[in-house]
């Protein structure tokens, strides 16, 4: 008892920590599943793709700004030419009396069908000469490229003359003038200035900044692209200047003002679409390459069989199975077996009997009431059973009660024959 008690013991622990380690280990062994090891591939997949699609998009985004929109502004610093001879001495001397200078432009800094903005700077000195002079004008040339290179063209630095063989592409003249003060304003002005002016931090000039062109564009090709600007000062008298710029200042509108003054707004929005859609094309792709290499899709369901005809000649073979079987009877009676061994070999014997020549069962004529009466007052012993059609099911019970009675009734039919006889 106490060793029956001690192994129900440990066989309940053993259950028992089988049981929590099943528990506990089951997210372990649902987790490495191969469904799961599936999910996981198909995840990493999609996420790598995704991540390599979404760079593209960023680069495909930062491509197209930096192709599509212009520098905003561009600069060019223009270095004025002098004449060595005085106003009115141009026909004399055959040099231009008027103060002049061409800048170039590099190619591809404008963009075509972009509106631009024309601005020149002056920097001037407040000297008497130059609000004397009142009113100027400046002549405001874009000039196309040459058609050939020029041997008298050279470069703006060099202090010589330019001389430029493209067309006019755009041309303005505007007046200009200094900014008026009093003598009285003029000593204020000067007087809360004058410690800026001793450390150097402060000039007395002005910058003078006259607009020139607004809205200003050129069509596609190398013909229709300014090449070179020229400004030239037109005054009666001799003008004092500093420096000359001329600024190019874009006018977005559109794609490309949302794109310029709103860069983050339009940076994850088109970043995004662009994801979008290489997304969408990458779950077409994989949805139809898995359509076309899946199983179902390449193989054909099987032909049909065809209809075998039916043997109406042939009796269907109810025969019982090969497992070996023993079925109850009654108490007075031996147990029915039944023996693969013993079934096979009857078939055999029977399929040598039918080879042999020996007449079958179904070769004996059929009873007739006569033949009866005759075996009757013969008092034979023998009684030949009809063939019953096989049991289709692999049962005995029902069989053996049955053929019990058949027995007990043939056998007190034959004892009634036999007290007859005997009487």
């Amino acid at each position: 008892m106490s060793d029956d008690g001690s192994d129900d013991a440990s066989y309940a622990s053993n259950n028992l920590i089988a049981t929590i380690k099943d528990i506990f280990l089951y997210p372990l062994h649902l987790s490495l599943s191969y469904p799961a090891r599936r999910a996981y591939l198909r995840t990493s997949l999609l996420l790598f793709a995704s991540t390599v699609l979404a760079a593209l998009s960023v680069i495909a985004y930062t491509s197209f700004y930096y192709v599509y929109i212009p520098a905003r502004g561009h600069e060019c610093v223009v270095h004025l030419q002098f004449s060595t001879h005085g106003v009115g001495s141009q026909e004399e001397a055959g040099a231009v009396s008027h103060p002049y200078g061409v800048a170039g432009i590099q190619k591809g800094t404008l963009a075509s069908r972009q509106k631009y903005n024309v601005v020149v700077k002056l920097w001037m000195p407040r000297t008497d000469a130059n609000l004397a002079a009142g009113n100027f004008m400046l002549d405001l040339q874009l000039l196309g490229p040459a058609p050939a290179p020029s041997p008298t063209l050279s470069d703006v630095s060099s202090g010589v003359e330019v001389r430029h063989g493209g067309e006019v592409l755009a041309r303005s003249r505007r007046p200009a003038i200094l900014t008026f003060r009093s003598a009285m304003v003029e000593l204020g002005y000067r007087l809360v200035r004058l410690p800026w002016y001793l450390v150097g931090w402060g000039y007395e000039a002005e910058r003078v900044s006259v607009g020139m062109l607004e809205g200003f564009e050129f069509e596609k090709g190398w013909r229709n692209e300014p090449s070179a600007v020229r400004v030239e000062m037109q005054s009666s008298g001799i003008l004092q200047v500093y420096g000359v710029r001329v600024i190019f200042t874009a006018r977005f509108s559109g794609l490309r003002y949302l794109m310029h003054s709103h860069r983050l707004l339009s940076f994850f929005l088109f970043t995004t679409s662009f994801w979008s859609v290489s997304m969408t094309f990458l779950f077409l792709t994989w949805s139809f390459l898995t359509f076309l290499l899946s199983p179902t899709s390449t193989s054909s369901p099987p032909p049909p069989l065809p209809a075998q005809p039916l043997d109406t000649k042939t009796p269907p073979d109810f025969s019982l199975s090969d497992t070996s079987r023993t079925f109850p009877t009654f108490s007075q009676h031996p147990p029915l077996r039944y023996s693969a061994s013993d079934s096979r070999v009857k078939r055999e014997v029977k399929s040598e009997d039918h080879d042999d020549g020996r007449p079958r069962l179904e070769d004996i004529p059929p009873r007739t009431p006569g033949d009866a009466d005759d075996e009757e007052d013969e008092d034979v012993d023998f009684i030949v059973s009809y063939p019953e059609p096989p049991i289709p099911e692999d049962s005995g019970l029902g069989t053996s009660l049955e053929s019990g009675f058949e027995h007990r009734g043939g056998m007190s039919a034959r004892s009634g024959r036999r007290g007859d006889g005997g009487d």
